[in-house]
């Protein structure tokens, strides 16, 4: 009988082979792939939103939100999208020797594009929509509340915060990578995203979708004024709230830590499993 799981050795080598067939993806084919992750990602944090918006303990919001985002990876796993923190994973391929690093860095590029037109689409998209209006206008209230937290992060809370949200991705993909079936996949995704979340690491990609969602709710008076009476928030405080900081604030070093905290799990098990190994 066929093992339902694969060891973590052989966990090691599909991840590189994995990253081949990344790095061999039409180029149109792997952009459609990426808008497709960016707009699974950012329904996830729009679901996540809408249901710890009215959530007075922060604690229990995340961990509410975390049930729900986790759908996220899931519908880019098993779709096959491209998303591009799990594709920090390719780095095992190219420490294998199995492709080149300007064909890792094509994929980024490309995928990280994607991700972010499907995430700023989406919240584009929801702004046009009655939902931020939800209960008087607390769900665009609480947008904004999000965005403007994300976007004035300090720079070693950024690269920190967002290391540990990447291991813990890519680790729910590596293990993801172990299982055969649907079930045993989604479990496997399920404890380690439901982990980052709750804790309140930051995901690059998420953040295409949360920050923009926020920014473009700053155009809504019902949303503003909620705002500045329930958060507290200042007129200062939401100019501070815009394209620059969003791009250079949080998504630059929040990338950085992405991409270092996908790396670590990456070389790691690399090391640990492939080094020695002559594919």
């Amino acid at each position: 009988m066929e093992k339902g799981v694969l060891t973590p050795k052989e966990v090691a080598q599909s991840a590189v082979d994995v990253a081949v067939n990344k790095a061999g993806l039409n180029g149109w084919k792997m952009f459609i792939l990426a808008v497709m992750a960016g707009l699974f990602i950012a329904l996830a944090g729009n679901g996540s939103s809408i249901s710890a918006y009215s959530v007075e303990s922060v604690g229990m919001s995340k961990m509410i939100s975390g049930l729900i985002f986790t759908s996220g990876l899931l519908m880019v796993l098993i779709t096959g999208a491209e998303l591009f923190t799990g594709n920090a994973l390719m780095l095992a391929g190219v420490a294998q020797k199995k492709i080149a690093v300007i064909s890792m860095l094509r994929n980024w590029g490309i995928v990280y594009l994607g991700n972010f037109i499907g995430g700023v689409l989406l919240a584009f998209l929801i702004s046009l929509t009655t939902q931020p209006h939800m209960e008087q206008g607390k769900a665009g209230a609480y947008a904004i509340h999000v965005a403007l937290d994300k976007s004035n992060l300090d720079l070693m809370t950024a690269l920190i915060m967002g290391f540990f949200c990447n291991f813990l991705v890519c680790v729910a993909v590596w293990i993801s990578w172990a299982g055969k079936e649907l079930v045993s996949k989604a479990v496997g995704v399920f404890m380690p995203i439901w982990l980052f979340v709750t804790a309140g690491f930051e995901h690059c990609v998420a953040n295409m979708y949360f920050i923009p969602a926020g920014i473009f709710e700053k155009n809504d008076t019902l949303s503003v004024n909620l705002a500045m009476e329930q958060y507290g928030i200042t007129q200062t405080q939401l100019d501070s709230l815009n394209w620059g900081n969003f791009l250079m604030g949080n998504l630059l070093p929040v990338t950085i830590g992405n991409i270092a905290g996908g790396a670590f799990v990456a070389l790691v098990y690399w090391f640990v499993f492939l080094r020695k190994e002559k594919v």
